[in-house]
């Protein structure tokens, strides 16, 4: 062999030599350094007599261990921190920051004494809810990682905003000052506004105490006193600047009055009123029975956070579906916890009748008045025609049920019937179940039935709430449990709110976002009798008109089909 080549294998034989040596020899100063600490941290009792820790110094002489003077109370009681295991690195961004600063641990070989027992193992702070500790996999913890980071992403784009919650049950009395529905309460002097377009009064569609709302940066530019009066064209003949009218009354000393709609008034929601009242729409005089105004209720606000319903085009592909499910999540609880919201109970009649064979009462004592009598009564008409059955098939049914209607309405529609009145009704429903003669297509069974079920299921609530806000023996006459079944209606989520980001963007809503205020949404509400398609009426303004309190430059827009 040549010999320069064997000197060579030589020397590489010897450097390798030297590396496993060197390495060895750190390993076994590191242990030698770390085997009081360990035992200091197995059995921290016995560390009062301990001897400071220090590396051992090469080629020094050792030292006679001098008693420390006293041990920190900190340190004497400090539990041992137990090291993070990192499964995999990639498990998420909680992971690898832990395993950084595990890493930089190790790496840095400072002398070690017995008062860094009760330091924390992380060099830095760690935001539990940004980034959770999740046990389980790797996989789970980088799903629960970047579902942190979702919510944080979501979080950062809040804005917020004044939400609004019914009151239930309804109060009886003309005081309050923030309601929805019902009829302006102003000063005496007060005008009901009309339209430009048609010369018809407005609708009105409700008024806000501002000494109510609550307060917070964004919303300086809304009064902090007077009353907002907000209506509106639900007939739609009007553009979108004439649709609406925001007023807002301020410093009124002098006593306030109810103002009843004009006898001229045009009926809710115009030519489309029997789509919004169908208990009325195949009823005789129908045109006479169509209202003007809504029920009233009361209205409770709250401050809130608002989220944006779209996705930003910065995150992946995968991620909107989770996005959307997150942000409907954190907006039902801002909600939730905002308002102060009961859980939900089961609603007063169950809207599916499958597998049953007898009428859904909402309670024995039902019809508690006359009013409901009608409700039901016109539903059942309604819902007669809409089957599309020859109407000379039927023809005795539709006349029974439009007698209970001209009964009721000859009577006080508030007051109760006797309960020989009352008997007869149920009679009269539990026979109309029985009749699959008439209603059944094909020979199935319980069509009478479900159609009985289901007008009770859509009328008898409102039958409730109406007698709540009334008064009087038809309140007494209602049990305490269907009170709370009643209730379930005003436990979500409404969608009625100032200022913030729209729970609904579509339409023109997102052009009017861009320069413009969200003074107030009103979203559909069968409670207050409000069908606008599943949608919301905005009345937008901009900041500058809000400031300068130009309300008259207010704009209305019609938008979205889908809440939250």
């Amino acid at each position: 062999m040549n010999p320069w080549l064997k000197i060579a294998l030589i020397l590489g034989t010897l450097a390798i030599a030297s590396v496993f040596a060197v390495a060895l020899l750190m390993r076994m100063r590191r242990e030698k350094a770390s085997a009081p600490l360990e035992k200091a941290r197995a059995n921290p009792d016995a560390c009062e007599d301990a001897e400071d820790i220090e590396p051992e110094q090469d080629d020094a002489e050792p030292e006679e261990a001098e008693e420390p003077e006293s041990l920190t109370a900190e340190a004497a009681e400090a539990e041992p921190a137990s090291d993070p295991v990192i499964e995999d690195p990639m498990a998420g961004r909680l992971s690898r920051l832990r395993s950084r600063g595990l890493q930089e641990q190790e790496d840095v070989l400072a002398p070690i004494t017995l008062s860094r027992v009760a330091e924390p193992v992380l060099p830095q702070v760690i935001d539990e809810e940004r980034f959770p500790e999740v046990e389980g996999t790797p996989e789970e913890q980088a799903e629960a990682a970047r579902t942190a980071e979702l919510k944080a992403m979501i979080k950062a784009e809040a804005q917020p905003a004044i939400a609004f919650r019914r009151e239930f049950p309804p109060e009886q009395t003309n005081k309050i000052t923030t309601f929805f529905g019902g009829e302006p309460y102003a000063p005496a002097e007060f005008e009901w506004p009309r339209s430009q377009t048609t010369r018809l009064p407005l609708t009105f569609m409700g008024q806000i105490d501002c000494r109510a709302l609550p307060g917070f940066a964004a919303r300086q530019h809304v009064p902090s006193t007077g009353i907002l009066y907000f209506f509106a064209d639900l007939s739609r003949q009007s553009g979108l600047e004439d649709g609406s009218y925001v007023l807002h009354l301020e410093g009124q000393q002098g006593p306030l009055y109810e103002h009843p709609a004009p006898d001229f008034a045009p009926r809710c929601f115009g030519a489309e009123a029997p789509l919004a009242f169908p208990w009325i729409d195949r009823t005789k005089a129908s045109e006479d029975r169509f209202p003007r105004i809504f029920p009233k209720w009361a209205m409770t606000a709250a401050a809130i956070e608002t989220y944006p319903d779209t996705s930003p085009a910065k995150w992946d592909d995968d991620t909107p579906g989770r996005h959307e499910e997150l942000r409907r999540a954190l907006v039902e609880k801002c909600w939730a916890d905002a308002l102060d919201m009961p859980p939900a109970a089961a609603p007063l009649v169950p809207q599916d009748d499958a597998g049953e064979d007898s009428v859904w009462l909402p309670f024995p004592e039902f019809p508690h008045s006359w009013r409901a009598i009608e409700l039901v009564s016109g539903q059942l008409l309604h819902d007669l025609y809409a089957r599309r059955i020859a109407e000379e098939k039927v023809r005795v049914l539709l006349e029974q049920a439009n007698s209970w209607v001209e009964r009721a309405r000859a009577e006080k529609l508030q007051s109760s019937p006797s309960p020989e009145d009352a008997e007869a009704f149920r009679d009269w429903l539990a026979a109309l179940a029985k009749r699959d003669d008439l209603l059944s297509a094909h020979g199935n069974r319980n069509q009478a039935l479900s159609l009985v079920n289901t007008a009770l299921g859509k009328v008898a609530a409102l039958s409730v709430e109406q007698a709540l806000r009334e008064g009087g023996g038809q309140a007494r006459a209602i049990p305490n449990e269907a009170v709370e079944r009643v209730a379930t209606r005003h436990t979500g989520m409404l969608g009625h709110q100032m200022l913030g980001l729209g729970a609904i963007m579509a339409g023109e809503a997102p052009t009017y976002a861009e320069r413009h205020v969200l003074l107030i949404q009103l979203h559909d509400d069968a409670a207050l009798w409000w069908a606008f398609g599943g949608g919301a009426w905005q009345y937008w303004i901009l900041p500058s008109d809000l400031a300068a309190r130009r309300f008259d430059r207010t704009v209305l827009i019609w938008t979205g089909a889908a809440q939250g």
